[in-house]
This record gives C-alpha cells, sequence and structure tokens, in this order.
C-alpha cells in the first residue's frame, strides 16, 4: 500500500484549525469528516472559480477597478514612518461598492443549482404537477437573467447594481431575487467567511500591485459549464504582469468582529438590497 507523505492517521494531517473549532462544538471524527467534506467542496469547487472572476471583471474593465480601488484605499492608513496599514474586517462594511461588484459576479456569472424536494403532491401554474418525492432542480441562471426582476439591464454586468441607492433611478430588485449563496434553510452558512476571503484577497491585490494581461489586452476567457459549482471555470490560464506599485511596508489587520455583510435577503433587516 502506497504512503502518502504528510498525511496521517485521525486529523493529524489535516488543519490544526478546523480541528480545533470542530473539537469545540463537540464534532467527533466521522462528524469531522462530514463537515471537511463541505468545506473542500466550497474553498475549491465554490470559491476558487467566483474569485477568479470577480479578479477578472474588475482587472478588465477600467472603470469598475478605478471606483474599487478609490473606494478600498480609504481603507488604508499611513504612519509616519511610511509603513501601510490596512484592517480588512472593515471591507465588509465600508466598501459597498466592492460588496456590489461581488454579488454582481455571482449573478452575471453564477452556475449554481438549487435542488429541492417535494414534500407534497404540488399543482404549479395549474398545469404542471410536481409530485411527492421527486426532486425539483432550480437553476439560478433562469432567476437571475428574469427581466421581470432585474430589468432590462439583466444581460449586461453592472457593478454597481446592488448598490442601496442606485444614480441612474431604477427600481430596485426584490431582496429574494438574488440566489448566489441559497436561501431558507439550506442558505449557506460560510457566505460571510468566503466573501470577506475573496474580497480581502481583491484588494489587496489592487492596493499592491498593478496588474496588466501578457498580451496587452484583458480578453475574456471561454467558460467550461459545468453543474458541480457557483461558476464555471476558465477554459484557459490568463497570463499577467504583477508590479510592485511601491516599496512601502505594508501591515494587515483583521480585527475581531462579528458582524457580517448584508449580502442576501436574511441578511437584511430591511428586506431590501
Amino acid at each position: 500500500m502506497a504512503k502518502v507523505a504528510g498525511v496521517g492517521r485521525g486529523d493529524h494531517g489535516g488543519s490544526h484549525l478546523r480541528q480545533k473549532h470542530n473539537s469545540a462544538f463537540g464534532l467527533d471524527t466521522s462528524d469531522t469528516a462530514h463537515t471537511e467534506i463541505g468545506q473542500v467542496a466550497g474553498g475549491i469547487v465554490n470559491t476558487a472559480p467566483t474569485a477568479f472572476w470577480l479578479i477578472w471583471q474588475v482587472l478588465a474593465d477600467s472603470a469598475v477597478y478605478e471606483e474599487c480601488l478609490r473606494e478600498v484605499g480609504k481603507l488604508v492608513q499611513t504612519d509616519p514612518d511610511g509603513v501601510c496599514t490596512i484592517d480588512l474586517a472593515h471591507i465588509r462594511t465600508g466598501c459597498p461598492i466592492l460588496v456590489s461588484t461581488w454579488q454582481e459576479i455571482l449573478r452575471f456569472h453564477g452556475t449554481s443549482i438549487a435542488a429541492r424536494i417535494i414534500q407534497e403532491d404540488t399543482l404549479v401554474d395549474s398545469q404542471y404537477l410536481l409530485k411527492k418525492g421527486g426532486v425539483v432542480l432550480m437553476p439560478n441562471t433562469v432567476i437571475h437573467s428574469d427581466q421581470t426582476l432585474w430589468g432590462p439591464t439583466t444581460g449586461q454586468f453592472n457593478h454597481r447594481r446592488f448598490l442601496k441607492t442606485r444614480k441612474d433611478g431604477t427600481t430596485r430588485h426584490p431582496a429574494a431575487a438574488f440566489r448566489g449563496f441559497g436561501g431558507g434553510h439550506v442558505l449557506c452558512p460560510g457566505r460571510h467567511f468566503a466573501s470577506t476571503e475573496v474580497l480581502a484577497l481583491l484588494a489587496l491585490l489592487i492596493l499592491r500591485f498593478d496588474v496588466s494581461p501578457v498580451g496587452g489586452k484583458w480578453v475574456e476567457p471561454k467558460k467550461n459549464m459545468v453543474m458541480d459549482r457557483a461558476c464555471p471555470l476558465p477554459k484557459k490560464d490568463i497570463e499577467v504582469m504583477l508590479t510592485p506599485k511601491s516599496n512601502q511596508k505594508w501591515r494587515v489587520l483583521f480585527s475581531d468582529s462579528d458582524r457580517g455583510i448584508d449580502i442576501v435577503a436574511e441578511d437584511l433587516l430591511d428586506g431590501e438590497v
């Protein structure tokens, strides 16, 4: 039997942080194994592809880039010695344009599918009979491209779409129309963690580096459309040049806070986005 280096029995080869967290909630080895599957799926299958499209969309559009950079820049404090300090926890509440851009990524590029088991025979629209015990699959793409919910610009990427006040005067969409993290009793419990880590990655990238495409032009890659992830994978790599903006020293903090991100209807007190 082949032996894999670095992998031991039980949880000795895993994350000590997650091990400590799971133990605090009384999870045994079997329960921990079940949670690890979900965490791996969320981190690799969903978070990584959506992070790609967020970074690509911001870098490829100069207007979006400038607005996001200006907003994130307000969080940076420079001391007399020239050291730049940023508290990434403030992104959640201090960068509404960044958060709106993230939500629009999940709406515009997202390919998640919600699944529900039918609890009893149900007649929909007086013509579709859903039998008890069956499964209903609801692609987010259908909901997120419905013009009756999002208006005539539904087919266009609008990074300001989710701001509470919009300059174009158009009517807000219903909060529940955004299904980027599911909803109801199966609402993604890791939405705040995933959103924060992706936004933090983008913030540090645009603050500290100039990023340019190797070919001189941003070209959107074709998508590998599969059903097992929140966003499609690009069919080809995007080669870029990263150039540090300065030689300043940086101090990156993340203050302790229970404040999440108002990103889905269930997070909002007033029921609106």
